[in-house]
């Protein structure tokens, strides 16, 4: 366990030390400002006092469902592809620790970060909605945070996904470009092939949709629990699988 921690640590320290993923946050955090100063601006201009709530939940989808994915993808290409075309993998192979702490270590390191950054993004969104209208904001604290917290589920099957994906090329561009085309394609499928709705785990990225009241009989609601948890468990095997077969 700790050489799984430590190695964690050393995976997380090269995501942090890349400026990109906190420029990232930031545009992530200034998107959450978007959706208040425009009913603020709208309700200025109808001279109407209109009440701001629920500024997390306005921006679940635009963050949950795209720049949160584009965070993911990056980061287990910049763990995996980028570290399998410059041979720095060979390093971290010739310590003392077997692949599959090396694997788990990877992508627990992708999860942490996606943990932060929803946290910001959370963080965010509360302290505008203090800010705009602080007598309602409270009622909605408990809601946010419970909601934020179970699309973390999700959030880690699609980084189990991407790092599936990342064993199957050793590029980083065409890996990038696999993660979002994969991503795209399950995301909008049901538009085109109607038995396709319902079925891949990217439809339920917004996990708070269907836990926090819900009104779903439970065997529906424990079905599409089950199918988001089993595609993490096929990822994550199949993936680990690639990870202990490839020749660095």
């Amino acid at each position: 366990m700790s050489k799984i921690f430590e190695n964690f640590k050393g995976e997380l320290f090269k995501l942090a030390a890349r400026k990109k993923y906190l420029v990232l946050m930031i545009i992530g955090m200034l998107i959450c400002a978007v959706p208040p100063l425009i009913t603020s601006l709208i309700s200025s201009l109808a001279r109407t006092n209109v009440r701001i709530s629920d500024v997390a939940m306005m921006n679940s989808t635009l963050l949950i469902d795209i720049l949160l994915p584009i965070i993911i993808f990056m980061a287990v290409t910049d763990l995996f592809c980028s570290e399998f075309k410059n041979n720095n993998i060979k390093i971290t192979l010739m310590r003392p620790i077997s692949r599959f702490k090396v694997y788990l270590s990877k992508t627990l390191a992708v999860f942490c970060l996606v943990a932060i950054n929803l946290c910001a993004f959370w963080v965010a969104s509360s302290l505008l909605e203090f800010a705009f209208n602080a007598s309602g904001a409270l009622p909605n604290i408990a809601f946010s945070i419970a909601a934020f917290a179970v699309n973390l589920v999700p959030l880690f099957v699609l980084i189990l996904m991407a790092a599936l994906i990342n064993q199957i090329t050793n590029g980083s561009s065409l890996a990038m470009f696999l993660c979002i085309a994969v991503y795209a394609a399950l995301q909008y499928a049901s538009l085109f092939i109607g038995w396709a709705n319902g079925i891949f785990f990217v439809q339920y990225m917004q996990w708070d949709r269907i836990l926090i009241g819900t009104m779903l009989p439970f065997g529906a609601l424990l079905s599409r629990v089950t199918l988001v948890l089993g595609y993490g468990i096929t990822f994550f095997v199949g993936g680990l699988y690639l990870f202990n077969r490839k020749e660095f």
